[in-house]
């Protein structure tokens, strides 16, 4: 989380039923604190729509896991050493993502111009110490606020009914 805390990402926003959010989230899994940065599992979903946003939250942690499970058994260098840089795991995982999506357009016989992809966004850091850790202790504590961790997963929820429930 220091790298969302320094504001090493690129800034995010979006709403979800008509609130405003200032930093992405991940899907998580149990395990993980309560955070507004998390989107964990319904614990005990009941109704109609907490069953059906956690079977589809679960649904895409999944599809994560099996991608990078691809990439892992495709690139060694993925599961190797982990005491790199976090900015040389940065280009090793964009390379390996990249080559992926090459070798699956070469497998399928499409032509394969990849002039369209780029490197994913790395921040230009700033260099004033004080300025930095100014802003990391602000969005540490935002990010920690377990009240919006759980707003946001209600939310979520009722965005997710709005576009997915009337099936």
């Amino acid at each position: 989380m220091s790298i969302i805390a320094l504001g090493d990402t690129p800034p995010i926003q979006f709403q979800a039923n008509g609130r405003t959010y200032n930093f992405g989230y991940f899907l998580a899994d149990g395990i993980y604190p309560k955070w507004q940065t998390f989107v964990k599992p319904v614990v005990k979903p009941s109704g109609k729509k907490q069953v059906q946003f956690h079977n589809a939250e679960a649904a895409a942690r999944k599809d994560v896991e099996r991608s990078f499970g691809i990439l892992q058994a495709q690139f060694t260098i993925v599961r190797g050493p982990r005491f790199w840089d976090q900015e040389v795991l940065w280009y090793i995982m964009d390379a390996c993502i990249i080559m992926h999506n090459m070798i699956l357009v070469d497998e399928r016989g499409q032509d394969n111009n990849c002039l369209h992809y780029e490197l994913m966004y790395r921040p230009v850091r700033v260099h004033r110490r004080e300025e930095r850790v100014t802003k990391f202790i602000a969005s540490y504590e935002a990010i920690r606020k377990e009240e919006i961790h759980l707003d946001l997963q209600n939310y979520l929820i009722e965005e997710w009914w709005t576009w997915n429930g009337q099936q």
